[in-house]
């Protein structure tokens, strides 16, 4: 058995942070697993890789009990780090615990809950989307209508995947959508006990996902997110690369690195979502102190060089890297590359996905699908009720177009969900 002085830990790793404790073991160090989550998702318990760890470690609340067990096991930790959002807070507590490299408690809250994100952004001189936060439907309706807002956003405090994101007109609806969330549960399994209210704001999304080392920022990749409407809510359709030669490039690079800085964010990586407005203005939507979840880190290899979890690694095991990665020209785009949402419009019981013939578009990079034979088959509302992501990659625009429009027209002719 091997032994080893230093160890990293990683807090929920799951989605892209299961690559995590392969890319620190690269650089030559061991690393601990903790879950917080008291139940894992079928996704979770497929991707998590037990072996990849020293230990793992089911956290029960118990702070001081933990930081024991820690301390007697492992003396000598590297780093603490969170992998997907319900790790965030225990990371910040662990690492500042363990005076490692560490983004801090003080700003913690900012970094998870929407509206103290947006105000802790506002104070610092960023423009954000006006919001109110509140558990009371009477001081959302007259926000509202003090604004004179026609179309607004109802949303919780903490969420992914567009889960329980609701586009209201009018009072009726704004108090309908608030009655169905307040007290309801949001996706991390937290009682909504306060709702967020925003105007809708027109315009491109883009997500920017950059890694930290000593308060400076680097642009790991950037997305351009398209999505459609879908009754109250919104689904992602697809998420294309951003090449740096592109005109909204720097824009959005320098609004993020001073998000970051606002939310006292120092270290590790992060994943932020904003807005571009047909004006020219960058808006806040959400930032979070975790790497970009569901992301095919080869593919994005395979068009820049590098990838978030492999600067994630370099960050806390060998900032130096990162550091001279900020000095460097930002490398050009190698290929096109775009993540698509799978979208179903049927329902019934699954049969098999077409996998052969996404196989066969010339620009498949890879997919991860959700749905196994057997199970229900809804109708894609969210993130949550998509059949799976689909990555494609190509030297040629072209060819990347064309099959996109392949995807999307076995769809609508229902022959890509074959059903029972």
């Amino acid at each position: 058995m091997e032994y080893r002085k230093y160890t990293c830990v990683i807090v929920d790793a799951y989605s892209t942070a299961r690559l995590l404790a392969p890319a620190f073991a690269t650089l030559g160090y061991a690393s601990v697993h903790i879950q917080t989550l008291p139940t894992l998702s079928a996704a979770q318990q497929e991707v998590f890789r037990p072996d990849d760890f020293r230990e793992s470690i089911k956290y029960d609340g118990d702070f001081a009990q933990l930081c024991r067990h820690l301390s007697q096991r492992y003396p000598h930790i590297k780093c603490i780090v969170a992998g997907i959002e319900s790790g965030v807070s225990l990371a910040d507590r662990l690492s500042e615990r363990f005076e490692v490299a560490s983004n801090g408690v003080e700003f913690s809250a900012a970094r998870r809950d929407k509206y103290i994100m947006a105000e802790t952004a506002r104070q610092a001189g960023i423009e954000v989307i006006p919001v109110l936060k509140s558990g009371d439907a009477d001081a959302v309706c007259a926000w509202v209508r003090e604004r004179q807002l026609e179309t607004v956003v109802l949303k919780p405090k903490s969420s992914s995947g567009t889960f329980g994101f609701n586009i209201c007109s009018g009072e009726a609806e704004i108090r309908s959508t608030f009655a169905r969330l307040h007290n309801s549960k949001d996706i991390f399994q937290d009682v909504i006990d306060e709702v967020l209210v925003q105007p809708l704001i027109e315009g491109q999304e883009f997500a920017v996902n950059c890694v930290s080392a000593a308060g400076r920022h680097y642009v790991s990749d950037i997305w351009r997110t398209d999505k459609r409407r879908c009754g109250q809510s919104k689904v992602y359709e697809k998420e294309v690369l951003v090449y740096a030669e592109d005109p909204s490039f720097e824009l959005l690079t320098d609004y993020v690195k001073r998000v970051l800085t606002a939310l006292r964010i120092a270290h590790g990586p992060t994943h932020t979502e904003v807005m571009l407005t047909p004006e020219g203005k960058v808006l806040l939507i959400e930032s979070a102190a975790r790497m970009m979840g569901a992301l095919d880190v080869s593919m994005v290899t395979a068009a820049l060089g590098h990838n978030t979890v492999q600067l994630t690694a370099e960050a806390y095991l060998a900032p130096q890297r990162l550091l001279q990665r900020l000095e460097a020209p930002y490398p050009p785009l190698r290929r096109q590359a775009n993540m698509i949402q799978m979208l179903s419009s049927a329902r019934g019981q699954l049969k098999r996905i077409d996998l052969a013939s996404l196989q066969a578009l010339p620009s498949f990079h890879g997919a991860d699908v959700f749905w196994q034979p057997g199970d229900a088959v809804v109708p894609t509302i969210d993130s949550y009720s998509s059949p799976g992501l689909l990555f494609l990659s190509h030297s040629d625009p072209a060819v990347m177009a064309a099959d996109y429009a392949a995807v999307r027209d076995m769809e609508s002719r229902n022959t890509l969900y074959v059903l029972e």
